[in-house]
């Protein structure tokens, strides 16, 4: 695929997103000029989905007529696009992707269990099904107590890993990977 190298790159998001969120600090990472067009936080959402062909989820990148939906793949299409400063500042591009799989997955998982579960009955109703639903399942009500109650077992499990990364970053270096940012540090 060619990409027009001088066309607009466009974020379609929500400011509460923290996978957006993700996606606006590895832009500003590549020190590359975007423009952010707001879309709803719940579905529907008609005018994305008819641009996605049917994907939902947030953020979606658009430069010129191609679309690039999910983190990861909107991430390795930005090295593409401005390969400096690369996201990958070490020869361990591997283990920076594996990491990237990692706290975008199951690390990010259980810190979405841990948010929905300690707001419980705070939550906004059409917020926790829609989330619910995509988190914990179909029978997500359930699913939400169930996480209210596993929520000191939850909390533990988020803190192992968290102190594998403090660990990493226990030598004084800035970021993950040593002394440039990765897109793990986004």
């Amino acid at each position: 695929m060619t990409i027009d190298r001088l066309a607009e790159i466009i974020l379609h998001n929500y400011p509460q997103s923290p996978v957006a969120e993700k996606v606006r600090v590895a832009l500003g990472i590549k020190g590359l000029p975007w423009r952010n067009v707001e879309i709803p936080r719940l579905p529907p959402k008609p005018k994305l989905t008819t641009l996605t062909g049917g994907y939902r989820r947030t953020p979606v990148m658009q430069i010129g007529a191609d679309i690039f939906c999910d983190s990861q793949c909107i991430i390795r299409e930005l090295e593409r696009h401005r390969p400096t400063p690369s996201f990958m500042p070490t020869p361990d591009a591997g283990l920076m992707w594996c990491l990237s799989r990692w706290t975008d997955g199951p690390l990010f998982d259980l810190a979405v269990k841990i948010v929905l579960g300690s707001a419980g009955d705070d939550l906004p109703q059409d917020f926790a099904k829609d989330r619910g639903r995509l988190y914990l399942g179909e029978n997500w009500a359930e699913g939400l107590k169930q996480a209210n109650v596993e929520l000191p077992h939850l909390i533990a499990q988020f803190r192992a890993p968290l102190s594998w990364l403090n660990q990493q970053l226990g030598d004084g270096r800035p970021y993950l990977l040593g002394a440039r940012p990765a897109s793990i540090d986004a």
